[in-house]
């Protein structure tokens, strides 16, 4: 199906880009990297030349199936696209997953959120706030929550208590009060058992706490991830490095240097795993990279709300000549 599909895409755009303005067709997959073969895209982009007078570009987006899958305006589409005014996505059955408005590629007034049956998950208003002179910064307001059946949870004025439990077991509870989150709220995780207790004021996060199922608990500060670290900080790694590393004598002959970025998990014990060359120097450096890597002692764990995550990595090793 989507040999067909992307092949009458670009046979129309071939036969109509000169009676119509100007399109320009792009094949993706789902993690934006482009392809140049239609039959291995997940999804087709169509750019169309600016109408008379305006200076955004029209952009759509088609899944497989022939469905739309994105559909509004962008300022500019490389090397990034740069969205304007409003943005409209699409589950792969035809139904609004999302409306989102834009101003200069930042989100702006109305934002909407839909279930994959339709009914409204999540409503926002976009604006920029500006305190005591400070730099502009974007906050929204919740207009309203709903669960998938149908139920909303908020006044006209913002405020109320939202109550769901999720398809697999999971379950959020808390309040709002003038489209912000106030109190507790309660999130209950089925799969780990665990239950996150965040603490808001005037919709801003406060403190947290996770609680898993033997009845223990940690306190958390910040709802951000915190990054692994090797024991001892950025210095000691280096001294790590400096310790172990030893330049190969093959390639001091070659003159082979640079940077050899390697990319490796860091699991929840701190150990390291799945170490791979991400950027390649040369054969005998990216080895040397790897051995050195291997031999580095458990990190401290990456963390989130309280418990400790896999996180992935990637570290330059620098491999530098001598100057004479």
């Amino acid at each position: 199906m989507i040999k067909y599909l992307f092949t009458a895409i670009f046979t129309l755009t071939s036969i109509f880009s000169f009676a119509q303005k100007k399109q320009n067709v792009y094949y993706y997959k789902n993690n934006g990297k482009q392809v140049t073969i239609p039959d291995s895209a997940d999804f087709v982009r169509i750019i169309k030349e600016p109408d008379f007078g305006s200076a955004n570009f029209d952009l759509i987006e088609y899944y497989p199936n022939s469905k739309v899958k994105r559909e509004g305006h962008v300022s500019t589409y490389t090397p990034r696209l740069v969205f304007e005014g409003k943005l409209t996505s699409y589950f792969e059955t035809g139904i609004i997953k999302s409306i989102m408005n834009y101003k200069s590629n930042r989100l702006d007034g109305e934002y909407i959120y839909n279930y994959a049956n339709g009914n409204l998950y999540e409503s926002r208003l976009y604006f920029l706030s500006v305190e005591d002179g400070a730099k502009e910064t974007l906050e929204y307001k919740t207009t309203q929550v709903g669960d998938s059946l149908g139920r909303k949870f908020f006044d006209d004025k913002g405020t109320g208590t939202v109550d769901i439990v999720w398809p697999k077991g999971n379950k959020d509870y808390g309040n709002y009060v003038n489209g912000l989150k106030e109190g507790t709220w309660t999130q209950y995780i089925a799969k780990t058992k665990t239950t996150y207790e965040d603490q808001y004021k005037n919709g801003v996060f406060v403190k947290g706490k996770c609680i898993i199922e033997n009845g223990e608990s940690t306190s958390y500060n910040t709802l951000d991830a915190i990054l692994p670290s090797f024991k001892g900080g950025v210095t000691a790694f280096g001294d790590f490095l400096n310790d172990n590393l030893i330049y190969p004598k093959e390639a001091v002959k070659l003159q082979e240097e640079g940077k050899v970025y390697l990319n490796f998990k860091i699991d929840i014990d701190g150990s390291l795993k799945d170490i791979r060359v991400a950027r390649s120097v040369s054969f005998l450096l990216d080895q040397e990279a790897m051995r050195v890597m291997k031999l580095s002692p458990n990190w401290e764990p990456g963390m989130q709300r309280g418990r400790k995550i896999q996180v992935t990595y990637t570290v330059p090793i620098v491999f530098q000549l001598k100057k004479k």
